[in-house]
């Protein structure tokens, strides 16, 4: 394989840093990740990102 953009990237609906708090906290729920309503968005995308 080449190293094309597409090759090296997440699929689509990946959580990423960039998106909004409550998006983040959703995709917390999903993957079963406990966390805090008032938790910054730093704090939620550290733990989001062990597991991506």
């Amino acid at each position: 394989m080449d190293n094309a953009k597409y090759h090296k990237g997440r699929p689509q609906g990946t959580p990423s840093s960039r998106q909004c708090k409550r998006t983040l906290q959703e995709a917390c729920v999903a993957y079963a990740i406990p966390f805090e309503e008032k938790e910054f968005k730093s704090a939620l995308w550290q733990k989001l990102s062990e597991y991506i």
